[in-house]
This record gives structure tokens, C-alpha cells and sequence, in this order.
């Protein structure tokens, strides 16, 4: 039995075990249990929707911290460059696990279909990231001219 799923994954040996029992045995065998990869991604999943929350809190605040901050701008810019790196690893997710898979290339879509829950809780970020970061600039512009 030859597979291409990588040497992170165990599929091909499961499913070699099965064809073994099918030839062997006669019937089916059990279905595989992947109850932990099930809990993950619907953590993965909730996760995404504390990051929504998170964003509409983070934009409804904007205001505040803009007013907190427009003195020091030094100050807010840093404050503001972690919520560029969300964007940046979802730009580059496919080049990271091509590095975990041992230097393979990995197409940015291929990522989206091994790991589906997880680049939604990453585009979730990074799209919540961008929105706070947005409305932060935005409001940080208007108290610096000078209105709210």
C-alpha cells in the first residue's frame, strides 16, 4: 500500500491495517474513532468565535484607546505592530508547515485542506486583527486633528 499523506499523519497505516482485515477477515472493520481531532477542531472552531467577540470589542473601544494614546503616537505605533503578525502568518501559513513537514513543498491551499478548522481560527485572527488595527489607526488620526 503506497499513500502520500506525510509522516505526521497515520492514515496510510490505518488504512493498510483495514485493507489487511477487509482481505483477511472477510468484512468491514471498525470504523477508525477520531474523537480527539473532532474536540479539536470544534475548539479550534470556538475559538474563532471568541475571536469575533473579541474584534467587535477591541473596534467598539477604538475610541478610548485612541484617546488614552494620541499623545505618546511612538507608543501607539508599537502598540499596534502584534496585529500585523496574524495577517503575516496567514500570508505565509503554507511556508511554515512546508518547514514542519521537513522542508516539502506545501501549496498555500493544500494547508486549507489539511488543517480547515485552523485556518478558519487563523483567518478569523487575522481578520479581527486588521479590523481593530483599522479602526484604532482611524480613530488615532482623528484625535490627533483634533476630532473625536
Amino acid at each position: 500500500m503506497m499513500a502520500n499523506t506525510g509522516m505526521a499523519h497515520g492514515d496510510a497505516q490505518a488504512i493498510a491495517q483495514a485493507l489487511i482485515a477487509l482481505i483477511e477477515e472477510g468484512e468491514a472493520p471498525p470504523a477508525p474513532a477520531g474523537t480527539a481531532l473532532l474536540l479539536m477542531d470544534a475548539a479550534f472552531l470556538a475559538l474563532a468565535l471568541v475571536v469575533a467577540a473579541a474584534a467587535w470589542r477591541g473596534v467598539r473601544r477604538s475610541r478610548r484607546w485612541a484617546r488614552l494614546r494620541a499623545a505618546r503616537l511612538p507608543w501607539a505605533v508599537a502598540r499596534l505592530l502584534p496585529l500585523a503578525l496574524p495577517p503575516l502568518l496567514l500570508a505565509e501559513v503554507h511556508r511554515v508547515v512546508g518547514f514542519l513537514y521537513r522542508g516539502r513543498d506545501v501549496a498555500w491551499v493544500q494547508v486549507c485542506y489539511l488543517y480547515p478548522a485552523f485556518m478558519v481560527l487563523l483567518a478569523a485572527t487575522a481578520l479581527a486583527c486588521v479590523a481593530v488595527a483599522a479602526a484604532r489607526v482611524a480613530r488615532l488620526v482623528r484625535e490627533r486633528a483634533g476630532r473625536p
